[in-house]
């Protein structure tokens, strides 16, 4: 996968540094752009397009909740949504605590390379006007934890996760959009959109 980094610069930060606001060199926030990408080019659109979802479904509420759940092979994305594995749910609207998450689902990482496992997600939801919103500000990035049993102090696993709370009441639909690393490499990832009473 080609990356290329997008540096801009805020006028205001460019207004303080250039009135000596503490002098130096201009900080610099940079967007990672994926191959095919244009700065400034809306990923709601890339990957809420029909031709994107890897697995959709209706979610239905059980006894005390429900979810639609999907999680990918090693190889994933297309040119609709770059390295990403996208799970869709429908029948969302008015549904109780609705949340969208992903997390890692390859091979178990041991406690010495946890913090190197990463899983990285977009969430949308279509709107009543027809239109996919993309409901992160920026992307949802979660690294490797390595977590002990309350019980048993020398049990211990990984955990590489990434999620967020969805108001329902305005979305009929909700994606998510996600991949997992290892350093660089794609791993398997499972993206889950649940609600629970």
């Amino acid at each position: 996968m080609k990356l290329r980094f997008l540096a801009s610069v805020s006028p205001l930060v460019l207004t303080c540094v250039l009135a000596a606001c503490g002098g130096g060199e201009p900080q610099l926030e940079e967007e990672l752009l994926l191959e095919g990408e244009e700065p400034g080019m809306d990923r709601a659109a890339a990957c809420s397009d029909d031709a994107a979802v890897d697995y959709s479904a209706a979610l239905y509420m059980g006894d005390v909740g429900g979810s639609v759940s999907s999680t990918s092979t090693a190889f994933y994305g297309d040119s609709f949504c770059a390295s990403r594995y996208v799970v869709e749910a429908t029948n969302t609207l008015n549904k109780p605590n609705l949340s969208a998450s992903a997390s890692w689902a390859d091979t178990s990482l041991s406690q010495a390379n946890c913090s190197n496992g990463e899983v990285r997600a977009y969430v949308y939801g279509y709107n009543s006007s027809g239109v996919w919103a993309q409901l992160t500000r920026s992307e949802l990035v979660g690294h490797g934890v390595w977590t002990l049993s309350p019980f048993d102090p020398s049990i211990g696993w990984c955990e590489v996760s990434v999620g967020l709370s969805v108001n329902s009441a305005y979305y009929s639909k909700v994606r998510i959009a996600a991949k997992a690393l290892h350093g660089t490499t794609l791993k398997k990832v499972s993206g889950t959109i649940s609600a629970h009473y």
